[in-house]
């Protein structure tokens, strides 16, 4: 199952050369977790419970990075995927990652590297946020931290690459999707992806009014786009009050 419908419906504006990742991993729980840490990254994120749709996903997005999670009572999944990866000559990287003996991941892995794979070193669970994150630098994957880079907010609204994603929200015990949340992005040509952290220090009220403005504007389009879908979400908007009270809303 690919679940990355959230990241652009509906489209709004070219969302830029955002990196991207593949996790094969059959574990719906877990799968968001690392897809959460991953976002937080400004990294966009496909998730498959299996290999079934892996390779004409991958010829289809070329994807930056691969996460496959090795089952120990299921390893001919895992070998399934890195034969599909060979198929397709994936030329990204590869991350094997799992429960079983490291011995057993050693394997898998010498066996990607046959296959032509980039194979990294596999990790054992749990991933520790502080490794992924590094992974994601090592691979010079997410948003690029600027010292003293970037655009303002302001000339990024006034050139209009500001885009707005939705992270979903997960019931993780009903294992359903039951919202969104609005997320700001600037995707800008020449700095890449930016994250709030970098665009949203110093910037003014008035421009953090038209960012929340588009914001909602945004917002209620995407919900009216899956109401006509038959779709029931709530999404929500993280707003400051000062910012809310600035808003021209009708009376």
């Amino acid at each position: 199952m690919a679940d990355r419908q959230f990241a652009n419906m509906p489209p709004q504006q070219p969302r830029g050369a955002a990196p991207l990742c593949f996790i094969v991993d059959e574990d719906f729980g877990l799968r968001q977790e690392l897809s959460k840490e991953l976002r937080r990254q400004a990294v966009d994120v496909v998730e498959f419970s299996n290999s079934s749709r892996l390779l004409g996903m991958v010829d289809d997005q070329n994807p930056d990075i691969v996460l496959i999670n090795v089952v120990g009572g299921a390893p001919h999944e895992s070998m399934r995927a890195l034969l599909a990866l060979k198929e397709c000559r994936y030329g990204g990287a590869v991350q094997l990652f799992g429960n079983c003996e490291p011995k057993f991941l050693e394997s898998l892995k010498v066996t990607g590297l046959d296959c032509g794979l980039k194979m990294l070193p596999p990790l054992r669970m749990p991933i520790k946020v502080a490794t992924l994150n590094g992974i994601i630098r090592e691979q010079r994957l997410g948003a690029p931290v600027t010292k003293g880079g970037g655009i303002s907010l302001k000339d990024a609204l006034a050139r209009r690459t500001v885009t707005f994603l939705y992270q979903p929200k997960i019931d993780l015990k009903a294992g359903a999707v039951t919202g969104a949340e609005v997320v700001a992005r600037i995707a800008d040509p020449q700095f890449g992806i930016m994250t709030p952290d970098q665009f949203l220090k110093g910037a003014e009220q008035e421009t953090l009014a038209d960012l929340t403005r588009l914001a909602v504007i945004n917002a209620l389009k995407t919900s009216a786009h899956f109401h006509k879908l038959g779709v029931a979400l709530e999404i929500s908007i993280n707003i400051t009050a000062d910012v809310l009270l600035q808003l021209p809303w009708p009376t």
